[in-house]
């Protein structure tokens, strides 16, 4: 059975929905474990995710050479606005 691209952007929406929904019960779940540990397990289940997902589909995660300047200038930034806190 072919979906076409709109059913399966409706169906990837609506799994990460879902996924989200499973992470805010698990953090609420964990109870008063300290937040930065939470966030790391968090992190860590996302990168694992993720490392499966470009295994299995055999894509590089390298940044091609036309947008390194600009992923560089967003991570600083969100960096720094992190770490200021607004």
């Amino acid at each position: 059975m072919q979906l076409s691209d709109r059913t399966k952007g409706i169906l990837f929406l609506l799994l990460s929905s879902a996924g989200f929904a499973l992470i805010s019960l698990f953090v609420r779940l964990a109870g008063d474990v300290p937040t930065m540990e939470k966030t790391l397990y968090r992190n860590a289940i996302s990168t694992a995710a993720i490392v499966m997902l470009l295994a299995r589909s055999k894509t590089s995660p390298a940044v091609p050479e036309g947008a390194r300047r600009d992923m560089f200038f967003r991570c600083l930034f969100g960096c720094t606005v992190y770490r200021t806190g607004h």
